[in-house]
């Protein structure tokens, strides 16, 4: 179990300038009066105002450096060990840039219920997947119930669908609300556009088909993202 450090940034630029300065070296010294022990296993969760979800970074606590052992010209606080390689830092370049369905599809062979990668232990945080609604009795459902099943349904859709299909699904939708394109209600909450964003920029990334699609599915597969893409942002400016 690894411990979690929250650092919250106030925009990306405060982020890159830490990653150029010293994440990018594997290395992250953290100001504190109260260090964890060395040895520790840590875990980075990263946070800027615009993204749709937390980056973790894993780590290991290699100096912890208590107040009363400081000399006069050294700061108390822990020195981080960050064990990231090329794939690790393509994604979290990907992430100080904005382009969060590129970190997602790097980090896409993540465990869903953790966000953690499988290989590297490097992620973007998801709320676990709900689980799928039962089957409806025969008399009336609660009206809350029905709500619920009516969006989870694209979902589980979304799930089951193929690529082209998945895509042309997206783009049947286009024109509609922005939270309708990304499948859901018009009164969707923040996490549920969130998950669902995620979900389809990872389905629907053309990257991920070249050399398995011909050109002209590809170029379905690049307007669904793009529509994807455009009502997440204009649900991010307030557009309902």
């Amino acid at each position: 179990m690894r411990t979690r450090l929250k650092l919250k940034f106030n925009d990306r630029k405060a982020l890159s300038d830490l990653w150029e300065r010293e994440l990018k070296r594997g290395e992250l010294f953290i100001p504190s009066t109260r260090c964890l022990p060395v040895g520790t296993l840590v875990a980075l969760v990263v946070t800027v105002p615009d993204a749709p979800a937390p980056m973790e970074l894993p780590g290991q606590v290699k100096l912890a450096r208590e107040p009363q052992h400081c000399a006069a010209n050294q700061r108390p606080g822990m020195g981080i060990e960050l064990g990231l390689q090329r794939r690790e830092r393509k994604a979290v370049e990907s992430y100080i840039q904005g382009d969060w369905a590129q970190a997602a599809l790097v980090l896409g062979s993540g465990d869903e219920s953790t966000g953690a990668s499988r290989s590297s232990g490097v992620g973007m945080a998801a709320a676990p997947r709900p689980a799928a609604p039962a089957p409806a009795p025969a008399a009336a459902a609660p009206e809350g119930s029905v709500v619920a099943a009516r969006r989870a349904a694209p979902r589980a859709a979304a799930a089951q669908a193929g690529p082209l299909e998945l895509a042309s699904s997206v783009l049947a939708r286009q024109g509609r609300r922005p939270a309708e394109v990304l499948g859901l209600a018009s009164g969707a909450g923040e996490g549920e556009v969130r998950r669902s964003y995620l979900q389809l920029v990872k389905q629907l990334h053309p990257d991920r088909y070249f050399g398995r699609l011909s050109p002209e599915e590809i170029e379905v597969m690049e307007r669904a993202y793009q529509a994807v893409s455009d009502a997440y942002e204009a649900l991010q400016r307030g557009v309902r």
